[in-house]
């Protein structure tokens, strides 16, 4: 008998019973959620954030341990601000994970997670302190304590993250940081700037840079270059205090020359930095083309434990630097820091951006063994093997010519072969050592040496040492998966920051959730999968044994 469902009609806004309301809570707690809840928010600790709010003055703060696990949460599941707050008010599971009953209201709204992010990015600028990145130590150094896991051994890698601004033309971002700011002049200011200039306020910089026949663009420049010195004559004191003016005085310094205090001039290609400002959006990114890609943005560098005997490995470093920045200045940057997380590293890996001498120099004081998976640069078509007795340096090459090192005056090397030997060398050719009269001669600096040196190490590893490092290549995906090709949905460097250490708080919980909850249920997959393949194989096998069987019978039939 078919019956029209009219029952919901009759729901009330109390549809569900204290009772009900249980069972849904018992479910929740078998959920990665309340794991969340147990491992991330019960572990934050509220004080570090004491600093920020009045101790005897105005309302009480919000729950500062609900809105940090909720942008945790938000970066974990790569959700919009609109997606947090609908789970936060209607996921039950979601509500548990930031320790809310079903009753409870959220204890903040859209205004208040911003204004809190605020107030930890004014804190950050006055003191130098990010307040995420101390929670995600806390986190972490407690992580790896409950884990027991070692951290003698580290690997680490970088990717780009694009602040999310639009690409500019040089001539397209001059005139719209000119817009920006006369949109914030007052109008007798906007008066007085039309009388010279008044074409570029009646378009966009899109548009007026669209209707610019290619011939114009010298004489373009010119003019724009002319606007610039008179805003910065006749304009700089009243509005020097704006973010508008700020964004106009970066692309002043950073596009022009005053020549003599009389006029602006534009910069050569070729001279303009590439921290030079991108957008009057965000005035921290910064420009960099890597594997003909341009980035404009900033690198984030991951560096987590490696150890092979770990059953789950943590990320313990998270860095956010200029993109402009080369990979091994960045390491020798944070290499004390990364030491001071986890004081027993010994090893480190890396791939062959992270290679220098600075490198070498402070991981030697530090204890610390680098092993780098590839050489910067071309390869060497003849290999040199090098190693140090009682101070004194002695190089061997494919022929096995076994040389001691002389110093120059410059303080490099030069190695002098036996030209006989060397003449029955099949790679003589190939070889950067230099004919001579009666030798054949090889100069190279300390850098060469410390190359070679780490290219052996490497080398020198077993099979599983070499495969330590990729994993971490795994981990910036983790990262990568999270933006759009890239790029975030935010601006600035603060905001890429909470992104980085909210993201690593993420991907470290999901670790060990799957570790120490997961890893059963995994094992049995896995025990379940295997011996299904195993079944599936046997019928095939029987399969196989009664087609032989029929045509082996049939066979016989037809001969006899």
């Amino acid at each position: 008998m078919f019956k029209k469902n009219d029952s919901h009609k009759q729901l009330t806004i109390d549809m569900y019973s204290v009772d009900d309301m249980s069972v849904f809570f018992d479910n929740v707690k078998e959920t990665e959620f309340y794991t969340f809840y147990e491992l991330v928010f019960c572990k934050i600790d509220e004080e570090l954030f004491k600093s920020l709010f009045c101790e005897n003055n105005g309302r009480p703060n919000s729950a500062v341990n609900a809105m940090m696990s909720a942008l945790i949460l938000k970066s974990k599941h790569d959700w919009t601000y609109k997606e947090l707050f609908f789970h936060l008010h209607f996921n039950i599971a979601v509500r548990a994970a930031i320790g809310l009953s079903a009753y409870e209201k959220v204890p903040f709204n859209e205004a208040t997670l911003f204004n809190f992010q605020n107030r930890v990015k004014d804190y950050s600028e006055k003191s130098k302190i990010n307040l995420f990145e101390k929670v995600f130590n806390t986190l972490t150094q407690d992580q790896l304590k409950t884990l027991k896991v070692k951290t003698d051994i580290a690997r680490t890698d970088s990717l780009m993250i694009d602040s999310n601004i639009r690409e500019y033309g040089l001539l397209q971002l001059l005139i719209e940081i000119v817009l920006r700011l006369y949109r914030a002049m007052e109008d007798s200011d906007k008066k007085l700037f039309c009388e010279q200039y008044a074409k570029y306020t009646e378009k966009t910089s899109e548009k007026y840079i669209y209707d610019i026949k290619g011939s114009d663009l010298p004489h373009e420049f010119t003019n724009v270059s002319n606007m610039y010195f008179w805003i910065k004559s006749n304009m700089s004191e009243k509005y020097k205090e704006t973010s508008e003016y700020k964004a106009f005085e970066r692309g002043l310094n950073d596009f022009f020359i005053l020549e003599n205090s009389e006029k602006a001039v534009i910069k050569k290609p070729k001279d303009i930095r590439s921290d030079a400002i991108q957008s009057p959006d965000d005035l921290d990114a910064t420009y960099r083309c890597k594997r003909g890609e341009k980035h404009h943005g900033h690198s984030l560098s991951v560096t987590e434990t490696a150890n092979p005997d770990n059953k789950v490995n943590l990320i313990t470093n998270v860095n956010v630097s200029k993109n402009n920045v080369d990979d091994s200045v960045i390491l020798n940057e944070i290499i004390e820091e990364v030491k001071e997380q986890i004081p027993d590293l010994e090893k480190i890996f890396v791939d062959g951006a992270y290679g220098s001498i600075d490198n070498d120099k402070k991981l030697e004081q530090l204890d610390i063994t680098m092993y780098q998976s590839a050489v910067k640069g071309k390869n060497s078509e003849v290999e040199f093997k090098f190693e140090k007795q009682d101070h004194l340096m002695f190089i061997t090459c494919p022929q096995n010519q076994r040389i001691e090192c002389e110093t120059t005056k410059k303080g490099n090397f030069k190695a002098a072969f036996d030209k006989n030997v060397c003449s029955q060398c099949p790679l003589k050719d190939l070889c950067p050592a230099k004919n001579r009269k009666t030798k054949r001669l090889l100069y190279f600096d300390t850098d060469y040496i410390q190359k070679k040196e780490r290219h052996q190490r490497f080398s020198l590893l077993s099979d599983k040492e070499k495969n330590i490092r990729p994993n971490v290549e795994a981990t910036v995906k983790e990262f990568s998966c999270r933006t759009d090709d890239h790029k975030l949905r935010v601006r600035g460097y603060f905001k890429t920051t909470v992104f980085a250490f909210t993201t690593a708080i993420a991907i470290n919980f999901g670790r060990i959730f799957r570790y120490k909850v997961k890893e059963p249920l995994t094992l049995l997959f896995l025990f379940i999968l295997t011996l299904f393949k195993l079944l599936k194989n046997q019928k095939y096998i029987i399969q196989k044994m009664k087609t032989r069987y029929y045509f082996w019978t049939d066979n016989l039939l037809s001969k006899a």
